[in-house]
């Protein structure tokens, strides 16, 4: 007996990058979904400049022996924290991220984005789909294509509750390039359930 897919599984997405600009580069990313059953997947971006290595010579002997893999490498699970946390070059990184949004594909229908940016959605959509000559993308079906804006419905939220706390302490996590793309997520969905917009 196969088990009955989900309507939905909803996923907080959260990026640190260089800038604010749409072509960036990432710095680390996380996926956080709303469901105990699934793990979260927390990504540090770990590409070396082969160019800066082979100007010098002990990085360059050390990236020959493969000496610098124990620092741009790694794949761990923690079941404590219910999270798998992995470092790689972008390449291998995009290629994990698509077989992941895969793995949770056959669990539910859709799977719905939340986004602490939206300028992060046109960011990730660009890294893990683009690269067509004409600018178009194909989204796999089980992707929600509108991806909720948090801080949109917190900003709303706070209108009609009257109350800014929250809401001003939201818009102030990510504006450092020192924060954590899994510190963001984790609050970001705390915040989210007390406020009871996730159900």
């Amino acid at each position: 007996m196969t088990e009955e897919k989900l309507p939905a599984l909803n996923i907080i997405a959260s990026a640190v990058t260089t800038t604010p600009k749409t072509n960036t580069e990432f710095i680390n990313m996380t996926f956080m979904v709303d469901n105990p059953k699934f793990k979260d997947m927390y990504l540090e971006f770990s590409d070396i400049d082969l160019s800066e290595v082979f100007k010098n010579e002990m990085l360059k002997e050390a990236y020959e022996n493969g000496q610098l893999a124990e620092y741009t490498k790694i794949d761990q699970t923690l079941d404590n924290y219910n999270i798998r946390m992995i470092k790689d070059d972008t390449v291998i990184q995009i290629q994990r991220i698509r077989d992941y949004f895969e793995e949770l594909s056959e669990y539910a229908d859709k799977l719905i984005f939340w986004v602490d940016e939206i300028t992060l959605w046109s960011q990730l959509i660009e890294l893990v789909y683009g690269g067509s000559s004409d600018n178009t993308y194909e989204l796999p079906s089980y992707i929600d294509f509108q991806p909720i804006d948090i801080k949109s419905v917190v900003r709303m939220s706070a209108i009609r509750d009257n109350d800014y706390s929250y809401a001003e302490e939201l818009m102030g996590t990510s504006e450092s390039l020192t924060d954590s793309s899994l510190s963001i997520s984790s609050f970001l969905l705390t915040f989210i359930k007390n406020a009871g917009i996730l159900k």
